[in-house]
């Protein structure tokens, strides 16, 4: 079952370096009617400052897609 959630209605959050448009459940944003869609458990939006980043963290077991719109992005 999909549940359509109106795009003013999606968490954001502002982290002063960065702000995140949370689609699941994630980080500070706890909603337990939405967790994940099958095995994708999060869905984010960032827009990031230029020269700075999230400080170096491991991902276990995880497949990360990153997309630059404008600018470039070391990963």
């Amino acid at each position: 079952m999909f549940t359509k959630i109106p795009s003013q209605q999606i968490f954001l959050g502002n982290y002063g370096w960065h702000t995140g448009r949370f689609h699941f459940s994630f980080a500070d944003y706890n909603d337990p009617e939405n967790i994940q869609f099958g095995n994708l458990i999060a869905f984010n939006d960032f827009s990031v400052l230029p020269n700075v980043g999230f400080d170096p963290h491991s991902h276990a077991e995880l497949e990360i897609i990153s997309y630059c719109l404008e600018g470039q992005m070391v990963h």
